[in-house]
């Protein structure tokens, strides 16, 4: 990254996969932003049509069925595993995600900005720490098509897209934890 490119604040890098999806990306960021600093509450139905609907395919959108398959699945998990890094999660829900980034960011949206033809990045300033994590964000950049590649979250920059396995409603849980047989006194 030249001198001129290295961000001021926070940032998640990003291959940038078409023009007109950067577009589309910065335009929304950009809504976003104004609606954070505003306290603009728009609907989720709002929101939505703003996205085309390849976009809003990106996020979960699951039926009474589904959601009872997931609560199933979650809860039939033993806790270790339930609460690590290999624990298969569906994607982001697109109200959850407005409600990461609108209500619970702790963070200030800034900018998206190319670094070159190929890359570019969502550029953020966190209040404070803990500020939320860059999930969501990473969740929007995937949304619009761009393959995340790393970020600058504030303790250094971390190569990549960690992103937990894929849950699909089709998936068991693999193996019993460990069951508790009774206090011992």
């Amino acid at each position: 990254m030249a001198a001129e490119d290295v961000p001021s604040a926070c940032y998640i890098k990003f291959e940038v996969r078409g023009a007109e999806n950067l577009g589309h990306l910065v335009t929304m960021v950009e809504l976003l932003k104004f609606d954070k600093a505003a306290g603009r509450k728009r609907t989720s139905e709002e929101w939505a049509g703003l996205f085309s609907s390849e976009q809003i395919s990106a996020f979960w959108w699951p039926d009474e069925s589904e959601l009872a398959m997931w609560e199933k699945f979650w809860f039939s998990t033993p806790l270790p595993r339930r609460h690590s890094p290999e624990m298969p999660q569906p994607a982001w829900a697109f109200e959850s995600l407005l409600d990461a980034i609108l209500v619970h960011g702790d963070y200030d949206l800034l900018s998206v900005r190319a670094l070159n033809e190929a890359e570019a990045i969502l550029e953020f300033d966190p209040h404070g720490y803990p500020y939320g994590g860059t999930a969501a964000l990473r969740a929007l950049v995937r949304a619009f098509g761009h393959r995340v590649i790393g970020a600058g979250d504030g303790t250094g920059y971390m190569l990549g897209d960690p992103e937990p396995p894929k849950w699909t409603p089709d998936m068991q849980v693999e193996a019993e934890g460990p069951k508790c047989l009774g206090v011992v006194a």
